[in-house]
């Protein structure tokens, strides 16, 4: 932001991740109060996904961001769901039914994301 600002460029915060619009919002508050001072040529990336597993999850009213009310950055993940959803032992990986999207694998992945085995071979099954 404050390269952005520098070079008087446009700036808009991504937030296409898990808690990226709860944290951001400070981001956009501290662009807004210690460097630019206006909204104008400001943007923030609003993800309308995964919000269900926060205690505070952002909020947005008349296409803004609403200021967080309480301190901290709002990612702290509610205790049932890292319960449901921790590797490879929450029970969401245990289901064996079509309602799971994603079947655990052995291994590590890569960013291509073909599935690679400790040992490093790959795994194309």
């Amino acid at each position: 932001m404050l390269m952005a600002a520098k070079a008087k460029k446009p700036v808009c915060l991504h937030a296409g991740g898990v808690a990226l619009c709860e944290m951001g919002v400070h981001m956009s508050i501290f662009d807004y109060i210690g460097i630019s001072g206006t909204h104008k040529d400001r943007f923030f990336e609003y993800s309308g996904a995964l919000h269900e597993h926060f205690p505070r999850p952002c909020t947005i009213k008349n296409g803004h961001f609403v200021a967080p009310l309480g301190p901290g950055l709002d990612a702290d993940l509610l205790q049932s769901s890292v319960d449901k959803y921790i590797y490879p032992s929450g029970p969401y990986w245990s289901k064996d039914d079509e309602t799971v999207k994603y079947k655990p694998f052995k291994g590590i992945m890569c960013a291509n994301f073909t599935p690679i085995n400790n040992d490093g071979s790959v795994n194309l099954t």
